[in-house]
């Protein structure tokens, strides 16, 4: 089906709050997403899902919102603003009501949905791994010495310390959650392995993960073997 050529303008005008959604919203995939070492967001039909939503939702929203297609407001500064302030509002919207011609139409829950949907995929493609490589981790760790572990989590204290994308309220979670397991006994003790395996997928991002390991005393080949998928 052809589009009429005077839409485009305004095609590309609702799709400017879709991509400062999906700007906002890559911080909150990657820090859900952190703990999958394995995860390969371009390779992901899930991620491919969770973008396509993350676009289309406040692009349909402000073109419903604004009339687009029937009443075509002039092209202006104001209708671009219009757009950003969307883009930059759009979570706050999401608990408002809108109407689709004359029927109220709670968006949240709708998004909230597909959301789901898009997690629940990358989740069926790697869980299984994800799984299998923390817990080879655990094992390894398992058998560290004290001296390695407290290497390694001063390494991830100072990981979290200078990580710039993190809030006050952030840092400061980290902070206790460290304290915490300094705190609890033994380092070399298995409830406290699994405490420090748990921070790392949550701090350490997936990229510095093999030199975050290496920290910890682990030699480059027993690295690499970690992260062959299983």
């Amino acid at each position: 089906m052809d589009i009429d050529i005077q839409l485009w303008p305004y095609l590309l005008i609702a799709a400017i709050p879709g991509f400062i959604n999906l700007v906002a919203a890559l911080q909150e995939l990657d820090k859900r997403c952190r703990s999958l070492v394995f995860f390969q967001p371009s390779l992901s039909p899930g991620v491919a899902v969770w973008a396509l939503l993350q676009i289309s939702a406040p692009s349909i929203l402000f073109w419903y919102t604004f009339k687009l297609g029937s009443q075509r407001p002039p092209i202006d500064a104001t209708l671009v603003f219009e757009a950003f302030g969307l883009g930059v509002g759009f979570v706050a919207l999401l608990n408002a009501t809108t109407e689709v011609g004359t029927i109220p139409l709670k968006l949240k829950p709708i998004y909230s949905f597909f959301v789901e949907i898009a997690y629940d995929l990358i989740a069926k493609k790697q869980t299984r791994q994800t799984a299998f490589f923390w817990r080879s981790v655990i094992i390894k760790l398992d058998s560290c010495e004290d001296s390695d572990l407290e290497a390694g989590l001063a390494f991830a204290k100072e990981y979290f310390l200078r990580d710039i994308s993190l809030t006050e309220d952030e840092q400061r979670a980290y902070q206790n959650r460290f304290n915490a397991i300094k705190q609890q006994g033994p380092l070399t003790e298995t409830a406290q392995v699994e405490s420090i395996v748990t921070l790392l997928g949550d701090v350490i991002r997936r990229d510095d993960l093999k030199l975050a390991l290496q920290q910890f005393g682990f030699s480059p080949e027993t690295v690499d073997e970690l992260f062959k998928p299983q």
